[in-house]
């Protein structure tokens, strides 16, 4: 049965809140006990759950009524109680005694302060009170501080990206892609456009070829900055070790200025993760689940190829591509882009233990 400091020592592994040390006395906890990887399980399912809520969005006002409130009650904050001590003694006694002494305390007041009380006096009771004016600086700042307070957690495993270097992270990153075929990936971004250049340099390095759909490619050449575009990058034929090493790169190169986090959050790709891919590839749903291998070269019975036929090229292997859409981009019922098209029949036969990934480049203010 799992203890109370486990339980918590796996709430903080899904939040992301451990240390190297802490993460590694956590795997070792999740690799023996089936317990600890069901509850872990059980508490990421919980997370999603509460995710699907109807979020709650607090009135522009309420940072002013709530000092308003506390002004008027005179509300200050509460100090941390004391430890009870241990028992050396019965309860009845320290009543008794306690009871003993506020009697003696209240007959020696009202012997000494009975003569200066005037029965006459009426004192005045404050039926309303203003509060202080509130300082224009914090007034600003409130806002801001409470709507930071209010947004949701987002559910999945939070990875860091710079320690994608070390082996513990990797296996973290390899036991949680091994639950999936397909991921759901989310980096912070400050600035988008360069974001996405960075991505294309690092799948370059990779030796994966980048397509652009004209929806991602119009969002970058209009560089607006007011409005914010978020960007996917969709990738076949993945395995772990690239995956950590696209994303560490990713994460190097990127200026202090942009960073808005420095975690990548994984989920497991979920049916409504496919069907918006597939509306933003123009295609059905079975078109990217179904990978179309190339005709054989060769004649299935064995003999030689016919003249005029191509001969076999040399064995090398198949070149690799990702396509980057924009989620704001125009989608509906036209066809699909060129460049999604080549990017479904360039597919090939996965690798073992390679992933698919939708790689999601989401935008948030400073």
């Amino acid at each position: 049965m799992l203890s109370d400091q486990d339980r918590e020592l796996l709430t903080a592994y899904l939040d992301g809140q451990l240390s190297a040390r802490q993460r590694k006395t956590a795997q070792r906890l999740l690799h023996r006990s089936p317990e600890a990887h069901h509850l872990l399980r059980q508490l990421q399912e919980d997370a999603h759950a509460l995710h699907r809520l109807p979020t709650r969005k607090l009135a522009p006002d309420f940072s002013l009524k709530l000092l308003k409130t506390i002004a008027q009650r005179g509300l200050q904050p509460g100090g941390a109680r004391p430890l009870p001590s241990p028992r050396s003694i019965p309860t009845w006694v320290g009543a008794s005694a306690a009871a003993a002494v506020l009697f003696l305390v209240a007959g020696g007041s009202f012997v000494y302060f009975g003569d200066r009380f005037d029965t006459q006096q009426v004192i005045p009771v404050q039926t309303a009170y203003a509060p202080p004016p509130l300082d224009p600086m914090a007034a600003a700042m409130l806002p801001g501080v409470l709507a930071e307070y209010a947004k949701p957690v987002k559910p999945g495993v939070y990875i860091p990206l710079p320690e994608l270097t070390g082996q513990d992270a990797k296996k973290r990153l390899t036991t949680e892609l091994q639950s999936a075929p397909a991921h759901h990936l989310v980096l912070e971004s400050r600035n988008n456009s360069a974001a996405v250049d960075r991505m294309k340099t690092v799948l370059k390095g990779a030796g994966i070829q980048v397509l652009m759909d004209p929806t991602a490619q119009a969002a970058l050449q209009k560089k607006q900055k007011k409005q914010k575009t978020t960007y996917v990058v969709y990738a076949e034929n993945i395995l772990p070790d690239e995956l950590a090493a696209i994303l560490n790169q990713f994460g190097r190169q990127t200026k202090p200025s942009d960073r808005a986090s420095e975690n990548v959050l994984l989920n497991p790709m979920s049916k409504k993760d496919l069907q918006q891919l597939a509306q933003l590839m123009r295609v059905k749903e079975a078109q990217i689940e179904h990978v179309r291998l190339p005709e054989p070269i060769f004649d299935p019975t064995g003999k030689p190829p016919a003249k005029g036929k191509p001969k076999p090229p040399a064995s090398k292997q198949a070149e690799r591509f990702a396509v980057v859409l924009a989620m704001n981009g125009a989608s509906g019922n036209s066809p699909p882009s060129a460049e999604v098209r080549r990017f479904l029949d360039s597919r090939s036969q996965p690798r073992p233990g390679a992933v698919r990934i939708l790689l999601v480049l989401e935008e948030v203010s400073a």
